[in-house]
């Protein structure tokens, strides 16, 4: 992660939960590809709307109270998942982080429309993302009958059985 392309400081990118790190360089990897140039959307009413999740990061990194980042808050809250972005990128749309389990991301992807229709913002850009980093997540979904025992994943259909 490129902490200072993004003009975040080297002490402030260690608290910084790996989602965030990815959601700021996706976003400008799709704005890139489609052809906007950061400086078109400064000062606009771009909408940021993401799909995001807590984050065991946090918890990895409380392990030791001694050593609790300065930037633990700030860098671990999901509810600033989209606002880190809007911020980059100076954008002055609505910003918000939804979190609805599985479907998060379509969420977002509504609230993205809802928000075009009624023209609350000229432009969205949405993204979504949860990495789980500790084996205890997976265990304890494990143990919740959450995966598929067969481990294949049959979304939409009667042979569904699990998340995955």
């Amino acid at each position: 992660f490129d902490a200072s392309f993004f003009n975040i400081t080297v002490q402030e990118a260690a608290s910084l939960d790996p989602q965030q790190r990815l959601l700021l360089e996706c976003s400008y990897e799709a704005l890139e590809n489609g052809g906007i140039y950061q400086q078109y959307l400064q000062g606009r009413d771009v909408g940021v709307f993401v799909g995001g999740s807590p984050s065991d990061y946090e918890v990895n990194n409380l392990r030791d109270v001694a050593t609790i980042p300065m930037h633990q808050t700030t860098g671990c809250a999901t509810s600033l998942q989209s606002n880190r972005i809007s911020y980059y990128f100076d954008l002055k749309g609505p910003s918000m982080t939804v979190e609805t389990a599985c479907s998060s991301s379509l969420t977002a992807l509504h609230l993205a429309c809802q928000g075009l229709r009624s023209k609350e913002c000229s432009t969205a850009l949405v993204g979504g993302c949860h990495i789980n980093l500790l084996p205890d997540t997976f265990a304890s979904m494990s143990l919740s009958r959450l995966f598929s025992e067969s481990g294949k994943s049959f979304p939409f259909d009667q042979q569904s059985k699990s998340q995955t």
